[in-house]
C-alpha cells in the first residue's frame, strides 16, 4: 500500500527502517545508466555505515519520488516503510500515514460492558468511516 501511494502521489516525506539488509538492491533507481550502476555498487558493497533508519523530507513544493536515496531505501529487502507523507489531489492537502496507525482502528463508544450487538454496530460504523483507507489497502505479492 505504501509503495502504491508512492507511485501515484507526490511524496514529500518518507521514513524507513530496517535498512541493515542492504546488499541486494536490484531496482533501477535512475534512468542514467552510469549513476544507476555506481549507486547500486555503493549501496550494496561500499557503504559500511550500518545505517538502519532513514528519514527524508522535502519542502511542500518538492517531491521525493525520483530521489535515488529514497528509491534505494524503499526497494531494499526487508525494509519497513514507517511513515509516508504525500499530497492527495482528491483532498487537496498533505496526508501523513504511519505504519503504526495502520494495524488498528479506534472504535469509539465501546466500553467493557457494551452489548455485543451495539459493539458490532460501532465497528461497522468505524469501518464505513475508514472506507477510503481500506480501499487503498492491497496485498503485495
Amino acid at each position: 500500500m505504501f509503495l502504491r501511494w508512492f507511485k501515484v502521489n507526490r511524496v514529500t516525506e518518507v521514513q524507513v527502517s530496517n535498512l541493515n539488509q542492504r546488499n541486494t538492491l536490484r531496482e533501477e533507481i535512475s534512468k542514467d545508466t552510469d549513476l544507476n550502476l555506481s549507486f547500486k555498487n555503493y549501496w550494496n558493497v561500499d557503504d559500511d555505515s550500518k545505517m538502519d533508519l532513514l528519514h527524508l523530507r522535502s519542502n511542500t513544493d518538492g517531491e521525493l519520488n525520483n530521489n535515488p536515496i529514497v528509491l534505494a531505501a524503499i526497494h531494499s529487502p526487508e525494509v519497513i516503510i514507517d511513515k509516508i507523507r504525500y499530497y492527495d489531489n482528491e483532498e487537496d492537502k498533505q496526508v501523513t500515514v504511519k505504519r503504526s496507525k495502520m494495524d488498528k482502528f479506534v472504535v469509539k463508544d465501546i466500553e467493557k460492558d457494551t452489548e455485543s450487538v451495539t459493539a458490532f454496530q460501532q465497528v461497522i460504523n468505524q469501518v464505513n468511516e475508514n472506507r477510503r483507507l481500506l480501499r487503498n489497502m492491497r496485498q503485495v505479492d
